[in-house]
């Protein structure tokens, strides 16, 4: 280290452009970086939801769907704006009326069940299949170019519509909220330390690493929506408090050395074993996630644990050239640190230490009970608030047509009989409201040879394959839908050799049953990897358990706050919370449990430690929660999208929530397990 530090210090300038240059071509990648809106694309491929939308994509080439309500037009205009939608690229079909009665026949021929599928008094509904998936480009372009074609009034909604108005919602909200954030944040880093200036290099270097990371995502081929919204601010948040940690470290050594690099040499040696170990504490939080079965856990649990590393990176050597180079500019403005002593705290919370870990003990179980019985969110809605206009047409369709959660059912086409009587039977389920199939839009006494040719095209496959779809009265969340879809394929086991359920609703199905699953795995794999951390961090197993236990207890306070709210969560939400929160504020922790550790050598009255402890750290451990907390607040109150500002949310009020259980609860249980080892070793003695 002592050499790795002589160098960078010697070579600053050179180090210093190196960075630049990598810094802009990083810029450059991270306009090229994919983004994925399609969180059903991250279900294990060996699930049944994920086989069935496969199959059933491709048989029919549709990937994406869109509803179109057209308002106070003519039989010949729908008709125009029909083929007109068809000739686009990357529209696959559009579905409407005309491809199952003639619609110039008198009104009153019309049969009734068909013909409100499509139109209600002045309202045309059109559905529209893609190509490609809902957030694709192509899918994008061609709804641009359908809103183009359709004059007057009309509503686009379903499942692509949410899709590009995440897409948009998110690209125009980004610049947003981060510039709100870094100005919130440089005021709080500038509470903290000593200059103005000292403040603005710490958001470059932390801003180079952020640059790299996402920058560096392009060999990754594409991240979700989700993780290229809240990684920059959440690396960020979690990694500003290294270098902190640096500058306050170069500051102490200042008093001991007249020259700058010298300082600066010594800061870099003593702090980075502290910096590291922080560090891999939150890495291995993030590294947890990569083995959730549902993929976004890779996808969000690599990009972070790459970007903490980065953020290390460029802390230890980018950091230290800029504060050199820039500092006679930062001696210049110095101002006095405005982050107030913990003294007068430090006595309530010591003096209260036993009635506050009795507190603990009382509500830890309800707590913990109530985050185990949370109800989520799965579906494509739950990602954008009731005021968007993606959210609003939907529900206007859905009321207007009475549009409920539809499934299809994709069955071999060998016996027309089995399959109107599977039809029959189905249409018996009280949660079913209609059932469409190549029968129910043409009579089934007429044989297949005389169907219209564009139907038939419709609803068989060249492979052989039918679908039929099933419109259930339930929601796609539901329990009831859930149930409902089970029964189906209970009862095809009598009809088919093969059977498989594509839509959403069978995916929410699926997750619903990985959903706590891979929450236990990753809560348990993150205690797992801190736990080994701390172990050989404090050479102790007692200090990692109460540390881990302090961190745990905030998660359970954090998560139980939704379930007496009555709010479900967005499932994604819930798997990966604990393991952020625990990766990213153990640290608080850890560097609470060191120094009181370092107090008690030097002080034998326990308490007096302790109290030296709160002085030592308290401002440290507030301005790394405030920075974590405004870098994800700031996201919550700006962004439309509900599934980004609920994960923010969480991690904004968890890191105050883990700071306040460090400085609470963890003083009480280090000096009660202090006692416990001084009167053990006393009696073994």
């Amino acid at each position: 280290m002592d050499k790795f530090a002589h160098f960078i210090v010697k070579n600053k300038k050179i180090v210093t452009v190196l960075f630049i240059i990598l810094t802009i071509i990083s810029l450059f990648f991270l306009k090229n970086v994919s983004i994925k809106y399609d969180m059903g694309g991250y279900l294990p491929p060996d699930m049944d939801s994920y086989i069935a939308n496969q199959i059933f994509s491709r048989e029919f080439d549709i990937k994406g769907s869109a509803m179109i309500m057209i308002r106070e037009k003519k039989i010949n205009e729908i008709l125009d704006i029909k083929n007109n939608i068809e000739k686009i690229e990357g529209v696959s079909k559009v579905a409407w009326l005309d491809d199952v009665i003639d619609v110039y026949q008198p009104e009153f021929f019309m049969p009734d069940d068909i013909k409100e599928q499509f139109n209600k008094g002045q309202d045309n509904l059109l559905i529209i299949k893609f190509a490609e998936g809902n957030a694709h480009q192509k899918t994008n372009q061609a709804i641009e170019q359908i809103k183009k074609i359709i004059d007057g009034e009309y509503y686009i909604g379903g499942e692509a519509a949410y899709a590009i108005d995440t897409q948009n919602t998110a690209n125009r909200e980004m610049p947003m909220y981060t510039g709100i954030a870094l100005v919130i944040i440089l005021f709080i880093i500038s509470m903290s330390v000593s200059s103005y200036i000292e403040s603005i290099l710490l958001l470059v270097s932390i801003g180079a690493a952020i640059a790299l990371n996402m920058g560096s995502n392009i060999f990754m081929g594409e991240i979700s929506y989700m993780t290229h919204a809240a990684a920059p601010l959440l690396q960020l948040g979690v990694s500003m408090d290294y270098s902190i940690f640096l500058i306050h470290r170069y500051h102490q050594e200042k008093e001991r050395f007249k020259n700058s690099e010298d300082a600066m040499v010594e800061a870099i040696k003593r702090s980075f074993t502290s910096i590291f170990s922080s560090a891999l504490t939150t890495v291995a939080g993030f590294i947890a996630l990569t083995f959730m079965n549902y993929g976004i856990g890779k996808d969000m649990g690599f990009v972070m644990a790459k970007g903490v590393l980065l953020s290390v990176v460029c802390i230890i050597i980018l950091l230290p050239c800029l504060v050199l180079l820039f500092d006679k500019i930062t001696e210049r403005y110095k101002h006095k640190v405005f982050i107030p002593d913990f003294k007068g705290l430090a006595n309530v919370f010591i003096r209260h230490r036993y009635l506050t870990l009795i507190l603990a003990i009382i509500i830890a179980l309800p707590i913990f009970m109530a985050q185990t019985k949370l109800d989520f969110k799965y579906s494509a809605s739950a990602t954008m608030h009731d005021t968007s206009i993606s959210a609003k047409s939907t529900k206007l369709i859905e009321d207007t047509f009475q549009k409920g959660t539809d499934l299809y059912l994709l069955v071999p086409h060998q016996d027309k009989v089995k399959e109107q009587e599977f039809i029959g039977l189905i249409e018996q389920y009280p949660n079913v409201s209609m059932v469409s199939s190549m029968y129910s839009l043409a009579d089934g006494n007429i044989p297949e040879m005389f169907l219209p040719g564009q139907l038939k095209q419709n609803f068989i496959s060249e492979n052989g394959f039918t679908y039929f779809t099933v419109t259930l009265v339930s929601r796609p969340e539901q329990e009831l839908t859930k149930d409902t879809i089970s029964q189906i394929k209970k009862d095809a086991e009598g009809y088919f050799d093969e059977i498989y359920v594509a839509g959403e609703a069978p995916v929410y199905k699926d997750l619903a049953q990985i959903t706590r699953s891979d929450f236990k795995k990753v809560n348990m794999l993150s205690i797992l990897f801190i736990g080994i951390i701390l172990v050989f961090t404090f050479k102790s197993i007692i200090i990692p358990i109460l540390l881990i236990f302090v961190i745990e207890f905030a998660i359970w306070i954090n998560l139980s706050i939704p379930y007496f709210m009555g709010a479900p969560l967005f499932f994604v939400s819930y798997i990966i919370i604990g393991a952020i929160q625990l990766g990213a504020s153990v640290d608080y922790a850890i560097l609470f449990t060191s120094r009181f550790k370092e107090n008690a050598l030097e002080n034998s009255d326990k308490l007096m430690a302790m109290q030296k402890t709160y002085s030592d750290c308290g401002a440290s451990l507030l301005t790394s929660a405030l920075t974590l907390f405004a870098s994800t607040i700031t996201i919550y109150f700006v962004t439309a999208i509900k599934t980004t500002g609920e994960l923010t949310l969480l991690i904004a009020r968890g890191a105050l929530i883990s700071m306040g259980t460090v400085f609470v609860l963890l003083p009480g249980l280090l000096i009660g397990a202090h006692s416990l080892m001084d009167r053990w070793h006393r009696k073994s003695y």
